[in-house]
């Protein structure tokens, strides 16, 4: 692994392919043995992760971070782990059809600042179980946490006799060196985490591409659902590290009749209700001007956003929340995707509104990403699931935690895709199973 911010794209990938070239050669025990080094290593040293991510982005809480860390260290691991990825990995004797795994080659994979330590680990384990070689593309904010990630993983990976030079970095990338390596013949798969022009401009690459989008995740709240669990379950989902997770909840959608139940039940749960001239000072301090968001307020507090923007809230505010103008094509922090602990507040007379609500504020951002819905009605449940569009429609349960896999049967991953609809390719939680090509050998009757 070299990390010389003077070394070439070219001379980088060249180093990747001859490792993987090697490492494609591995027998599975001697993969898994490798996979499992680097998850070890990851576990052990989660909370330091962590800590420097934190220490170096300013976003988010160090607990909350810890647990991001663990979860693609050991539940993604866990999913990993016994699953076959060289050679003939299922066989259908009936149908006379074998599937047979073969690695991609060389992945190029953008990184975020918001969740930096934990991406690398998820999409290196993934990587390597399908015996590709990686070179991540760090945002500059987050860059010291992520090759401290990528370094302790190499080192596990080499210490179980995987070839050097696997794990690369792109170390102070410039948007010309990212562009290049996106671009680059030598890629076999671009995996875009991050901003909507970075993801954008790796499907422009003409390489094949795996792109995620943003969120704006709708949550709506049914006539006989049980109130008391819905609001602790918002609260949990969306204070998870300060809302930095794409799909953090953001615009709760509640019928009128029951506005006072749901109100009621969030402010015991701490969540603190803006005033109309609180509100439009939240708004001024989040939207700078069309289009661009204070990244000050991502991964922050409840009560220091309030305090940023001159309102006192008490030191245990968990979220702030304000009624959401009606025609959700204005452009405020009550209507789009904010990454900190700040909501949306909308009324609807019915169900079949509360659906046409969640797919208007899906238009304006988040479209193909998730939601969540609170009900204990099967045919709402239905209609739901069908028509509100997203990849991940959510029930009862947390649009974090829930949308990656960790309290949900959802594939374990912090890759979602987010389908055309969102400008995507897949619709479904990137999983091991998207890092390799899939060969079918077909009998003839």
């Amino acid at each position: 692994m070299l990390l010389d911010k003077n070394i070439s794209v070219d001379q980088l990938i060249e180093l990747a392919s001859t490792a993987q070239k090697e490492y494609s050669t591995f027998d599975q025990e001697a993969v898994d043995q490798v996979v499992e080094a680097m998850a070890t290593s990851a576990t052990t040293q989660a909370e330091y992760l962590a800590t420097l991510a934190h220490e170096e982005t300013g976003f988010g809480n160090v607990k909350d971070k810890t647990t991001k860390n663990l979860f693609a260290s050991q539940t993604i691991y866990d999913y990993l782990k016994d699953k076959p990825s060289v050679g003939i990995y299922e066989k259908d004797e009936e149908k006379k059809i074998y599937k047979v795994a073969r690695p991609i080659g060389v992945i190029a994979a953008l990184i975020p600042m918001t969740n930096p330590t934990s991406t690398v680990i998820s999409k290196v384990l993934n990587a390597l179980k399908a015996r590709n070689s990686i070179i991540l593309s760090p945002h500059p904010r987050a860059e010291k946490a992520i090759i401290e990630t990528a370094k302790l993983l190499n080192d596990a990976a080499v210490s179980a006799g995987a070839p050097e030079n696997l794990i690369q970095v792109l170390v102070s990338p410039t948007l010309e060196k990212t562009q290049e390596l996106l671009h680059h013949e030598g890629i076999g798969l671009n995996l875009a985490t991050g901003g909507t022009p970075m993801v954008k401009a790796a499907y422009a690459s003409g390489n094949p591409t795996i792109g995620v989008g943003g969120g704006n995740t709708p949550i709506i709240i049914d006539e006989g659902a049980d109130l008391a669990f819905a609001a602790k379950t918002i609260v949990d989902s969306k204070t998870f590290d300060y809302g930095v997770i794409c799909s953090s909840d953001q615009h709760i959608i509640t019928l009128r009749s029951i506005e006072d139940e749901v109100k009621e039940g969030l402010k015991e749960q701490k969540v603190y209700f803006l005033t109309e001239e609180e509100t439009k000072k939240i708004d001024e301090l989040i939207f700078l001007k069309p289009g661009v968001k204070n990244i000050d307020v991502v991964g922050q507090p409840a009560h220091k956003i309030a305090k940023m923007a001159g309102i006192y809230t008490p030191e245990d505010t968990s979220l702030l929340l304000a009624y959401a103008p009606e025609d959700v094509s204005i452009e405020s922090c009550f209507t789009r995707e904010v990454l900190g602990p700040v909501l949306g507040f909308h009324l609807v007379d019915d169900f079949d509104a509360a659906v046409d609500k969640a797919n208007d504020l899906l238009e304006q951002e988040g479209k193909g990403h998730t939601s969540v819905l609170f009900s204990n009605n099967q045919d709402h449940i239905e209609k739901y699931g069908i028509e509100v569009n997203c990849s991940r429609n959510l029930v009862n349960t947390q649009g974090v935690l829930g949308s990656i896999g960790a309290i949900t049967n959802l594939p374990p991953s912090l890759t979602l895709g987010v389908g055309t609809e969102g400008g995507g390719s897949l619709t479904h939680n990137v999983a091991y199973e998207d890092y390799f090509n899939t060969v079918y050998v077909a009998f003839g009757e």
